[in-house]
Parts: structure tokens; C-alpha cells; sequence
């Protein structure tokens, strides 16, 4: 069992090998295809653990923050109506970057702005289950109406944004934060028998997948994922639509294609995120002394995700160009930059959070 005072250095671990693959992720996008490095194509293909890791955090996060409000005598009200503030927070964030990287586009600006509104809809959503009497059958019960909902649409999903299609959407992602709900209470618990229970036969399905058609198509387009296409207006950036549809302009469509983690691929994803935390609980002795530095940004992971979104977007506003890096090397070169301006503004978030528990 987990004191509920001390932090979960592992999911802290899960939280930065996330950033730290999605910050490859997004500059890889950036690189011209003839400089792209050994390290671009592994980067794309990880995109749906990724995106698992982000939501199943998210659901986790939630029995952390509960056991330590229950521990300081908070009452489940207040704490509520904290978690519905942070996920305010979380999602106007979250429109503010897709209105800069993609300007005004209605109905996609409120109802699909990635991933930080999914994973507000999941805080609003599982905040009441997780202080709940019974939060792990109240999770459960949630991921499996959700998995049940995505069974029923069958392998081609009714393209309906931003419930199955778009930038993540809505299922699959709830149904992995409510599983990361039920994981984070059984590691608090230590109830073994609930973690052996949702994470064997994931494993196993898993593993008997990956033998059927290989590791690599259970992530990729021929098993993994499903697409969908979502067109926009202007071929620009956002500042520069929102200022050609103020002074009715004509802008072409632009199409975008995204993907969603199929449901033949959930228990797969589901068995890399389980090794990824068992890998982590294995070496706990080599990086113990050091997690407080080495796993920085997973302490700040919303500072560390906008800002790497941010410094990014700034690259491709500077240049003019979607593909801004076409010499050898560069991607390598502003990866570590990213990174490191990465870790001191988590080092300095820490710093102010700490001055901040002194002065209370």
C-alpha cells in the first residue's frame, strides 16, 4: 500500500517517458523527410501509448489527489469543486492552442481542441467516482459502457466528432482514464488481486495479438488505428486565419486526418503502459535518488506539455514553413533544447510550489 502523503514516483516516471515521446513526436512532424533521424519513426508509431499513458494518468491522478484531500480533512464538495476548476483550466488551455495552431474553426474550437479536453471531460467526469464509496466498480463499469459503445459501432467507427473521430477523441480516451482511475485506487489499496486482474489478461490478449500480426501493426494504420478526416478552413496559421475570416476572405478547406487506437488494440496499448510501470518499479533502485530531478517534468506535466506545444509552434511561426528543419542534425539539435528549456521551467514550477506550500 502507497502512504497517502507520498508521491507515486513511477507514475511521475510514466508521466515525463510521455512528454519526453511526444515532444519526439510533434518535432519529428517538423523534420523534412530526407534529414528525419533513426529515432523519428519509432516516435510516430509510439503515438497511441502516448496518448494511453496522457488519459490513464489522468484517471490515476484522480485517486492521488482524493487520498490527499481526504488526508488534510477536505470535504468532497470543496474538492469537487477544485478538480472542476482545474479542469476549466485544462480545457481553455486547451482551446487556446488549437485556436493558435488552427484560428476559429467552429464547431472544432469548443467541441475538439485535443487532448487536454479530453482529459477535462475525464477529470468532470470520474472526480465524483473517484470519491465515491465504490470508485474501482464505478470506473470499471464507466470503461466498459465506453468499450461496449465502441464494440457496437463496429471496426469503422460512425464518423461523429468528438465522441469517435477527430483530435482525440472521446472514445477511446474516458474509457483509459477510467481504467487509470481503478489502477490508481489498487495501488493506493495495494490490492493486488484488482491490479493482477485488470493487467494479466491485458498482457495476454495482448501478447497473443502481437504474435498474430506483430508489434508494429498493432500500433500502425493496418490493425491499431482508425482514421478520420476533419476539414478546415485556411492553409495558414491560426492568428493569420482568424484575421482572413475577419476581413472575409476565401479560404480553402484543408483536410486533417487524425487517428483513434482501435478496440483490438486496447489490451495491447494496456499491456505496454502495465510493463512501461512494472520496467519503472523494477529499477526503483537505480534512479530512486535521482527521480526528483530526472522525473521534473512529470511533475509539471501540464507546464511541460504546453510549453514543448508552445516553443514548438513558435519554430514553424518563425520560419513560415510546416516542415521548418531540413538539415541533418537540426532535429537532434532542437530536441535537446526543448528538453532543457523543458526541465527549468518544470524546476521553477517546483520551486514556486514549494514557496507556496511555506507561505500556507
Amino acid at each position: 500500500m502507497i502512504e497517502p502523503g507520498n508521491r507515486a514516483e513511477e507514475l511521475d516516471g510514466l508521466r515525463t517517458l510521455a512528454i519526453l515521446a511526444m515532444v519526439a513526436t510533434h518535432l519529428t512532424r517538423l523534420i523534412s523527410g530526407p534529414v528525419r533521424g533513426p529515432w523519428c519513426a519509432p516516435s510516430l508509431l509510439l503515438d497511441p501509448l502516448i496518448q494511453a499513458l496522457f488519459m490513464g494518468l489522468a484517471g490515476a491522478s484522480l485517486a492521488w489527489s482524493w487520498r490527499g484531500a481526504q488526508r488534510r480533512g477536505q470535504a468532497r464538495g470543496t474538492w469537487l469543486r477544485a478538480r472542476a476548476r482545474r479542469a476549466g483550466e485544462v480545457y481553455l488551455v486547451g482551446v487556446v492552442l488549437f485556436f493558435f495552431d488552427k484560428g476559429p474553426q467552429l464547431p472544432h474550437l469548443f467541441l475538439a481542441p485535443g487532448i487536454l479536453a479530453a482529459i477535462a471531460l475525464s477529470i468532470v467526469v470520474l472526480a465524483p467516482i473517484a470519491s465515491s464509496r465504490h470508485p474501482v466498480a464505478g470506473a470499471l463499469s464507466l470503461a466498459a459502457l465506453g468499450y461496449g459503445a465502441m464494440a457496437a459501432l463496429g471496426p469503422t467507427p460512425i464518423a461523429l466528432p468528438p465522441i469517435t473521430a477527430g483530435n482525440a477523441a472521446l472514445l477511446p480516451n474516458v474509457p483509459l482514464a477510467c481504467l487509470g482511475l481503478a489502477a490508481g485506487v489498487g495501488l493506493l489499496r495495494g490490492d493486488r488481486r484488482l491490479l493482477a486482474a485488470m493487467s494479466l489478461p491485458a498482457l495476454v490478449w495482448g501478447g497473443w495479438l502481437a504474435l498474430q500480426h506483430g508489434p508494429a501493426a498493432l500500433l500502425g494504420y493496418e490493425v491499431g488505428r482508425v482514421t478520420s478526416t476533419v476539414s478546415y478552413r485556411g492553409k495558414s496559421h491560426g492568428l493569420d486565419i482568424a484575421l482572413d475570416m475577419l476581413q472575409g476572405a476565401e479560404l480553402a478547406e484543408r483536410p486533417v486526418e487524425y487517428f483513434n487506437s482501435s478496440l483490438v488494440a486496447q489490451p495491447f496499448v494496456l499491456g505496454l503502459v502495465v510493463l512501461l510501470y512494472l520496467l519503472l518499479r523494477l529499477s526503483r533502485p537505480l534512479w530512486q535518488r535521482g527521480a526528483a530531478l530526472l522525473f521534473l517534468p512529470g511533475r509539471a506535466s501540464l507546464t511541460s506539455y504546453v510549453l514543448h506545444l508552445l516553443l514548438l509552434g513558435l519554430l514553424v511561426a518563425a520560419t513560415g514553413k510546416a516542415k521548418p528543419l531540413t538539415v541533418p542534425w537540426a532535429g537532434e539539435a532542437v530536441y535537446i533544447a526543448v528538453l532543457a528549456l523543458v526541465y527549468l521551467a518544470a524546476a521553477l514550477n517546483e520551486r514556486w510550489m514549494h514557496r507556496k506550500k511555506r507561505a500556507s
